[in-house]
């Protein structure tokens, strides 16, 4: 029974990412007249326990207790992937308030028992938030490197 809850948790895991992806590709940043470049899903992930420091995190920090499980640079495409584990649900939801109380401003969202999924934007960065048992994972996209105005 726990293998099969386990699973249930995985696949809204990904039932949520997937939304929050689609908002951020197609829902919420209005393009011009060039196309929205593709991330290529082959990129592979590096596994580190190291928050990044780049131009994709300048605007957010890690969520607090949180671990680093791996990255994968779509830097060709303005994005950038964080996975971590080791955060409980409140935790999650606190730093979803935390970065709301930075600047950042909630632009959809959906929570269920199991999982949720938020879309936060400040500036030219667009945040996507999915997180479901204990792990957490952020898509950061800067508009000025897709191609897209908003």
């Amino acid at each position: 029974r726990q293998t099969m809850l386990h699973n249930t948790k995985r696949i809204f895991t990904v039932a949520i990412l997937t939304i929050c992806l689609s908002l951020v590709f197609f829902g919420c940043a209005q393009t011009t007249t060039d196309t929205n470049p593709t991330i290529d899903v082959t990129t592979p992930y590096t596994y580190t326990s190291v928050w990044p420091d780049n131009e994709y995190t300048e605007t957010i920090f890690p969520p607090e207790g949180a671990t680093v499980v791996s990255v994968r640079d779509f830097s060709s495409s303005g994005r950038y992937e964080i996975h971590l584990t080791d955060i409980a649900r409140d935790a999650a939801d606190a730093y979803v308030q935390q970065l709301i109380d930075n600047g950042f401003a909630s632009v959809a969202d959906s929570k269920n028992d199991v999982s949720a999924g938020v879309l936060l934007q400040k500036g030219n960065t667009t945040l996507s938030i999915a997180y479901s048992g204990d792990n957490l994972t952020l898509l950061i996209t800067l508009a000025g490197e897709t191609g897209t105005e908003q």
